[in-house]
């Protein structure tokens, strides 16, 4: 198990570093579903086995009070992104229930809500300073698309960043709470449910 503190800091850059600037391009696929999922999950792998964590499934009765909290959340952003008339770049994506309501939440929650929820635990931050550095991480992961997605898309790419902070901070909660990534897991997928909806409906 990785007990220097500095050792276990290091993990984080690491992960923004090859989901950053490897060249996945070189090796994507003919498909809009990401190759780099591969870094995510061996990055969850790397962690558990550094730091001698394993996911555990569980969630609580305060799920019920997240829920409609984080329903709140969804709606609240699609309505923003549907009056403010910001062009998400959702609608472009292959099978899009697929990666917006599954491989998302899920490959997104294990890195952040896991890997790196553990990376800050192991480093005995105050919690509330633990959470706001999670849910910036979480929000800084949703830059890259900046990089290389048209100028049409940085308006909804500026309010990404802002919502999910606040959705990072939800599910932040919720695993320190449950000491399990599943709840995160379900909060972030009926987030983002509520966004397949809207473009479904063409409302987004």
């Amino acid at each position: 198990m990785m007990k220097n503190k500095t050792l276990t800091f290091l993990l984080i850059p690491l992960y923004f570093g090859v989901a950053w600037l490897f060249p996945w391009e070189e090796i994507q696929i003919d498909s809009t579903i990401s190759v780099a999922y591969l870094w995510d999950f061996l990055f969850f792998i790397l962690v558990s086995f550094l730091l001698g964590s394993k996911p555990k499934l569980a969630f609580s009765k305060n799920i019920l009070i997240r829920i409609p909290i984080i329903i709140a959340m969804s709606s609240l952003c699609i309505a923003i992104t549907h009056y403010a008339k910001l062009d998400a770049p959702f609608r472009y994506l292959e099978h899009l229930a697929l990666q917006i309501i599954f491989l998302g939440p899920l490959f997104e929650e294990v890195v952040y809500r896991h890997g790196i929820y553990e990376i800050l635990n192991k480093l005995n931050l105050k919690k509330n300073f633990q959470y706001f550095l999670g849910a910036m991480l979480f929000s800084l992961g949703h830059a890259q698309a900046l990089l290389f997605l048209s100028h049409d898309f940085h308006a909804f790419i500026y309010f990404q960043l802002v919502y999910t902070f606040f959705l990072g901070w939800v599910c932040i909660k919720a695993r320190e709470r449950t000491g399990s990534v599943f709840e995160p897991i379900i909060l972030h997928m009926i987030f983002n449910y509520l966004f397949w909806l809207a473009i479904s409906k063409e409302l987004i």
